[in-house]
């Protein structure tokens, strides 16, 4: 892709306002690299790996072995941090899959999270993530818990071939796929990938992360007749403005530079 893009990776670095950003974009359909740096590099994942627990939630739910109405346990005493907003609901709450699964993606709640990760187990999403080849996409325990030294980790090529997957509906049903993706339209933290993006006419999907020196986003981002998947992973900053103004620069250089490689693309629907 164009220079503007690579200028505006460089003058992050060289300024020293982040120390390391990951970045993989690709076609969705043809598969075709768009722009890297550091793709194959592990960060760690923060909340993007929550894709990862809700593939393997509908991978369950299209084998069988899980259904959407099944209650959950909800444990008052088990509630973390995080975005917490089922300590808010929980006594409004259906205590079931999907509810914890809408939570988990559009608000990113950690209880809930953790609740869905007890009922797939954390094993189970590794599994899943090495049959679809994602090597370094690893789920090392609950969120909010403490660790020693491991951190759910992932990679920005993964991220997106992950997002990917879940889009085309790579080893889920249609319906599944579906299912995930409409739920993921009602995200209610839009502003790194998606914000940097011009209007109605652009669709996404996207789930970000963030922790106190770390901002990552993963999205498909698509219109009439195209769509690409975006990581972007920004860390070592210290000021959150500036690593989330990054991720938000690199998502506008890659769209711009994709539009300009197509020649431009007018206003439509969903394509790709």
């Amino acid at each position: 892709m164009g220079s503007t893009l690579e200028n505006t990776v460089a003058h992050y670095l060289e300024s020293n306002a982040v120390s390391r950003i990951g970045v993989y974009a690709e076609d969705v359909r043809s598969g075709e690299k768009l722009f890297e740096l550091n793709s194959q590099q592990v960060f760690r994942s923060a909340s993007t790996i929550k894709l990862a627990i809700a593939y393997e939630v509908m991978r369950r739910v299209d084998a069988g072995l899980l259904q959407l109405e099944d209650g959950v346990n909800v444990e008052r005493s088990k509630f973390v941090g995080g975005s917490g907003l089922m300590r808010l609901m929980a006594g409004n709450l259906k205590p079931s899959v999907e509810c914890m699964l809408q939570l988990m993606l559009t608000v990113s709640d950690n209880s809930a999270s953790n609740i869905l990760v007890d009922v797939v187990g954390k094993s189970s999403v590794n599994n899943s993530m090495r049959r679809l080849g994602l090597n370094h996409t690893v789920l090392a325990g609950k969120f909010m818990y403490a660790r020693k030294k491991r951190f759910n980790s992932t990679t920005p090529a993964d991220m997106v071939r992950l997002i990917s997957a879940i889009y085309l509906g790579r080893g889920l049903s249609a319906k599944s796929s579906r299912r995930l993706i409409r739920i993921l339209g009602f995200q209610q933290h839009t502003g790194l990938i998606p914000s940097s993006l011009p209007g109605w006419w652009v669709k996404t999907i996207n789930k970000p992360g963030a922790l106190s020196d770390l901002r990552a986003d993963v999205a498909v981002v698509w219109s009439k007749g195209w769509a690409y998947s975006l990581a972007v992973f920004v860390e070592g900053f210290k000021d959150a403005y500036m690593g989330e103004r990054c991720v938000r620069e690199i998502s506008r250089g890659v769209f711009d530079s994709f539009l300009a490689k197509r020649g431009g693309v007018e206003p439509g629907g969903r394509g790709g």
